[in-house]
């Protein structure tokens, strides 16, 4: 998403609450493993990207 869209969903949307910032317990229910963090993800994709 480039830079002004990114700035204008965030106009319209606010900053996410602390609650909407949390990740679901379904998530590894969903899943059937443990979620991973983000940061692990980049590391394992980041060549998909380059």
């Amino acid at each position: 998403m480039v830079e002004e869209m990114a700035a204008g969903s965030l106009d319209v949307l606010g900053s996410p609450l602390p609650a909407e910032r949390a990740v679901s317990p379904d998530v590894e229910a969903v899943l059937h493993r443990a979620r991973g963090s983000f940061a692990g993800w980049v590391a394992r994709n980041a060549a998909a990207f380059g």
